[in-house]
């Protein structure tokens, strides 16, 4: 048996805390992360308060939301009366076409046609019927003064030799240029409010795996973008 005597013991406990770790300097080690946490918090509150009142209570619901384990969506911000009156026009352009979608995001509000409803496969030039649809269309557009991009995409499916474009991205973007001048040249939309966007077959809705997916991936989309620097 050892020597059970308090000297030995000593010795033991003393030998003990020399291979034991130097905590002394711990609380210097909590005390910066605390700081640092703190000055976070400051930089956090400081830009905030930079970018208004408005953000800064959406940014408190978003939180709110979040802790309570609510869903957080962000919402495109219209004022009711332009809500309305888009509501209705979009309710008829609905029952014109069956096959127009009408899609609100963050961003702003898609209103997505297949290539069907404005142009022949293969084809730039708009269809005699898509007047019609871009006519009701550009009847509610009329009443805003939000920007218009006209988004062009095709499938992933090679042009023939014999198409005049040489691309499906000079494709698409004939084709969206050629709606972008109907809404200038026929209905009398202001060319500022309008821009044109060319994705060709890379921005797909659907894979490009089966007839049904790449007919969903040829199509116009129209994105009213909702910027709340601009009076609606």
């Amino acid at each position: 048996m050892g020597d059970p005597s308090p000297k030995n013991w000593s010795q033991k406990a003393a030998k003990l805390f020399q291979n034991a770790p130097d905590l002394t300097n711990v609380w210097l080690t909590v005390y910066s992360d605390m700081m640092t946490n703190l000055m976070l918090f400051f930089l956090c509150m400081f830009s905030l308060n930079l970018l208004g009142e408005d953000y800064v209570k959406k940014a408190e619901k978003a939180f709110r939301d979040k802790i309570a384990g609510k869903e957080v969506v962000e919402n495109v911000t219209v004022d009711d009366a332009t809500l309305k009156s888009m509501s209705n026009y979009f309710e008829n352009l609905k029952s014109l076409q069956k096959e127009v979608q009408i899609i609100q995001q963050g961003e702003g509000i898609r209103i997505r046609l297949p290539e069907p409803v404005l142009f022949d496969i293969g084809r730039a030039d708009l269809k005699p019927e898509a007047g019609a649809v871009l006519n009701e269309i550009a009847n509610g557009l009329k009443h805003i003064k939000n920007t218009i991009v006209i988004e062009g995409h095709t499938d992933d499916v090679p042009l023939s030799p014999e198409n005049p474009y040489k691309s499906n991205w000079e494709l698409s973007s004939a084709r969206a240029e050629n709606v972008v001048n109907y809404f200038i040249s026929i209905v009398g939309l202001p060319p500022e409010r309008l821009a044109v966007a060319a994705y060709g077959e890379y921005w797909p809705f659907a894979p490009n795996d089966s007839p049904i997916n790449k007919a969903l991936n040829r199509r116009i989309e129209m994105l009213l973008i909702v910027d709340d620097k601009k009076d609606l």
